[in-house]
């Protein structure tokens, strides 16, 4: 009996600790396999997206949005919006965006004009770039580098520019992104 209560104690503690870990494990686990979200916008347009929420170096959330919108009518595009915290931020809309991977060139992308936006102008804590050139040589992880300005903040030249870090994943579904065709997306 007593072999038996030691034997049945080690296996309980043991489950117990594996169930511990695995519970805590599942929130930081990532998944590896992109998720590439598809929208039929109207007959033979297509919408691809990849989208994150990612926080600068000050801790505010910003969404990240690649897209790729295909269709009969003109060639498709690809583009990256950034999206930063309301009312906190200021998006310079004529800077380009720098990228900065951790190993290799530095890369730009242009801002996208505003006369493109039929609808109504961008707000200011919002701008969306150009992506289809560079998408190609884009490898992970990188920084990206945005010309901004906080309004409350005292102006200082780190305050002037925003940086988001982009982990190698998110690249790789930026690039699914951009390869997909039709319903069909494969990873690059």
């Amino acid at each position: 009996m007593r072999n038996w209560t030691r034997t049945g104690a080690f296996w309980f503690l043991l489950t117990s600790a594996l169930a511990l870990l695995l519970v805590l494990s599942i929130g930081t686990l990532t998944p590896a396999v992109a998720a590439v979200t598809l929208t039929r916008e109207s007959q033979g347009q297509m919408l691809y997206q990849s989208q994150q929420t990612l926080r600068d170096q000050q801790g505010y959330s910003w969404e990240v949005v690649v897209s790729k919108h295909t269709g009969f009518a003109s060639p498709p595009t690809i583009s990256l919006q950034l999206a930063g915290p309301t009312d906190r931020v200021s998006v310079d809309h004529e800077q380009p965006l720098t990228l900065i991977p951790s190993h290799g060139n530095t890369l730009e992308a242009v801002s996208v004009p505003e006369s493109l936006y039929i609808d109504r102008p961008l707000a200011p804590n919002i701008n969306q770039y150009d992506l289809k050139p560079i998408v190609s040589e884009l490898n992970g992880p990188l920084e990206l580098s945005i010309a901004a300005e906080w309004p409350s903040a005292i102006s200082t030249e780190d305050e002037k520019t925003v940086k988001l870090t982009i982990p190698a994943l998110v690249i790789q579904e930026w690039q699914t992104v951009a390869t997909c065709a039709d319903i069909l997306c494969t990873g690059s």
